[in-house]
């Protein structure tokens, strides 16, 4: 087999200075994430007796990190020593910072998802409401959806703007929770009301034409509607995620669809985290999640506050796009299990028909996805024109040594093939891979093997279309 290209890729770092030359003695604090440490060497040449104290910095045996005062005064003893630097941390520019209108993705840790590289890939999430506007926010998100009040493909959001608000509380690129999951527009709302032929229509829609993933359901009626009830029962079995908000009158009235038990119920709760006033109270709920004083966009490309139980909802829409992006073969009564063990317990000691099974957290429901699962490859992510990247994660208490590789295929073939050699992550350390593809490719490819001899995999390999 053809010799393999490697090459050490290292992701650019904005706003960097070399950092001075430091001393460091037996007596100083040592920093908590150690001291990187240069050895004068002529051609790479280390000793062996170097290089068994701390460990290298990929292939470069010549710059090591110490991680204890022991290390460091053994191989200041041992080698001539360059410099030492503090090993400091940078922070990565990235484009999901929070902003003040973002306190629910702050409250339910949404960025334990965004780290790890799931930001609901492709997922499709059919929103059943009163269609959606092209919102620059929503930019390369909205998929081709249908009008089922007249049987078009008309699906601009003509009402007060309630589709648009949900759509962009899954994936609006500052105020969404899963910006790369996908959006079908099922409109079936001119103003607030619509009919049951229309939602069902949509239901089975959403699964036989447009392969939804997901279905959110801002909307209700206290009416048990059999046909309603039947064309849901379809789509759970086909394996989609049903997400409904509970009310939002604030009663003990059971609402439809959250009432259906293969629906997830959604409340929602304040910034305080206390119960919204109009939240319903009742066995529909299954869970909670913001939903008062929301900022989220409008019908003229900018934005709005709002609330309700209908934007308490797409968040765990959203969830359920993170969760079938990172890789779990993930159904309604699937979902229901990993958010029952992935909430904030409110209220009463366990259940309650306030706060259901508690409110959603998105940091809880990534370790419970990853349990069992040594190392973790995010999907592949497009984060600059050319440019994809991948997150890797070490989710064990060893150190993993590893090889991440990227091809780039035209028509089956492969066309270039780049190279990470080795890939060293400490327990529960994460490193992101950049790659920049050449332009001719039509399909990216991501493999991580134990190493390029054994090939074994650590991971599945991931595709993208470029």
């Amino acid at each position: 087999m053809k010799k393999i290209l490697i090459l050490l890729m290292l992701i650019s770092v904005l706003c960097w200075r070399p950092a001075s030359p430091v001393s460091a003695t037996a007596d100083s604090h040592f920093p908590e994430n150690g001291y990187i440490v240069k050895i004068k060497t002529n051609r790479g040449q280390v000793p062996a007796s170097v290089r068994r104290i701390g460990r290298s910095i990929g292939k470069r045996e010549y710059i090591r990190v110490v991680n204890s005062e022991a290390e460091l005064e053994e191989l200041k003893a041992t080698a001539a020593i360059e410099y030492i630097e503090e090993n400091a941390e940078f922070t990565l520019f990235s484009a999901y910072e929070y902003i003040p209108e973002q306190w629910y993705l702050e409250m339910i840790e949404a960025h334990e998802a965004w780290e790890l590289g799931c930001y609901g890939n492709e997922v499709r999430v059919g929103i059943i409401d009163s269609g959606a506007n092209n919102h620059p926010e929503l930019a390369g998100t909205l998929l081709p959806g249908h009008n089922y009040r007249n049987d078009s493909s008309d699906t601009q959001d003509d009402a007060a703007g309630h589709g648009t608000f949900v759509s962009g509380m899954v994936a609006a690129q500052t105020r969404g929770i899963a910006p790369n999951a996908k959006i079908v527009p099922l409109k079936c709302f001119h103003d607030d009301n619509s009919l049951a032929s229309y939602l069902v229509a949509a239901v089975y829609g959403a699964i036989d034409d447009y392969h939804c993933d997901v279905i959110n359901m801002s909307f209700g009626n206290t009416v048990d509607s059999p046909t309603l009830r039947a064309a849901l029962t379809y789509a759970a079995e086909k394996g989609a995620v049903l997400v409904a908000a509970v009310g939002k009158s604030g009663t003990t009235a059971i609402n439809y669809p959250a009432g259906y038990p293969n629906v997830i119920g959604v409340g929602s709760v304040n910034s305080d985290k206390s119960l919204s006033y109009f939240s319903h109270r009742n066995t529909s709920v299954f869970v909670t999640a913001p939903g008062y004083m929301i900022s989220g966009l409008d019908t003229t490309n900018g934005y709005r506050n709002d609330f309700g139980t209908s934007f308490s909802a797409p968040l765990v829409s959203g969830l359920a796009a993170i969760a079938k992006c990172a890789g779990a073969e993930i159904d309604t009564y699937g979902m229901m299990e990993l958010l029952k063990v992935s909430v904030e317990d409110l209220g009463a000691t366990g259940y309650d028909t306030s706060f259901g099974y508690g409110l959603v957290r998105t940091d809880k429901m990534m370790n419970n996805l990853l349990k069992g699962t040594d190392v973790f490859v995010s999907p592949i992510n497009a984060t600059a024109p050319g440019e994809v990247t991948v997150t890797v994660y070490n989710n064990t208490d060893e150190a993993v040594a590893c090889t991440s590789i990227f091809t780039a295929d035209v028509n089956g073939a492969i066309v270039d093939t780049q190279q990470l050699f080795p890939l060293y992550l400490l327990p529960f350390e994460l490193t992101s891979i950049t790659y920049a593809a050449p332009s001719n490719g039509t399909l990216i490819r991501h493999f991580l093997w134990e190493s390029t001899s054994s090939m074994a995999p650590l991971a599945p390999a991931s595709d993208f279309a470029a």
